[in-house]
């Protein structure tokens, strides 16, 4: 405000001297014309002068205020940017933390995994140890079975065939008996090993030659 008063009285002035000297009511002779002819040159050049400067303060003060307006805006946004960074910071330390334990967690588990699968393996060895002895023990039963089966079955043969030399020295023989040769040698038929569930006892089944051939006894 004082700046714009100054500025309206020294254009006043400027304004006065010009018309004083378009009318001639300024002398213009002497040292007075001298002076009033200097101050009339150098008022307009100090009026200019002081708009000028006037002009280039206000502009300053303006720019000044937008500088500083901008620059808050600029501090704003590099506070709000350090917030979300230190954010985005807390967020990626809990997410490491977070796949931290999970690798810690898997990694137990990973090791458990392995120690039982080791154990399961070291165990199915052994069963399949165990299943071998076993094979082999049974194979080695079902043998001796069936050895003491051929040697029961050999043995009912030997009986048959000294029964059948027995009757045929005895007497006639009926006709029914006749139906064999009495050349014909009776050899059992060995079967094939075969292998049976383990018992614990062989018990030999009784044969039908066993039993007295009624047949065979003639005619009452």
């Amino acid at each position: 405000m004082p700046g714009k008063t100054t500025i309206a009285s020294l254009c006043g002035v400027a304004v006065g001297i010009t018309f004083a000297l378009s009318t001639d009511a300024i002398p213009t002779d002497g040292s007075k014309a001298v002076i009033i002819q200097a101050f009339t040159r150098l008022a307009p050049l100090l009026c200019v002068t002081t708009i000028v400067l006037a002009a280039m303060r206000r502009w300053t003060t303006s720019y000044d205020h937008k500088s500083r307006k901008l620059f808050q805006e600029l501090a704003d946004e590099r506070d709000k940017f350090r917030d979300e960074c230190r954010l985005r910071a807390a967020k990626l330390d809990a997410r490491e933390q977070r796949i931290n334990r999970t690798a810690e967690s898997d990694g137990r588990q990973l090791r458990s995994s392995a120690a039982r699968l080791t154990e399961a393996l070291r165990s199915l060895a052994e069963e399949r140890e165990k299943n071998d002895r076993l094979k082999a023990s049974y194979d080695e039963l079902a043998a001796d079975y069936n050895l003491v089966v051929i040697q029961a079955m050999q043995d009912r043969a030997n009986r048959f065939r000294r029964s059948v030399d027995t009757l045929r020295s005895a007497g006639p023989v009926p006709y029914s008996a006749l139906r064999v040769s009495p050349d014909t040698v009776v050899e059992p038929k060995i079967p094939l090993p075969i292998r049976l569930r383990r018992r614990s006892a062989v018990a030999a089944e009784p044969s039908q030659h066993d039993r007295p051939v009624d047949s065979l006894g003639g005619p009452a």
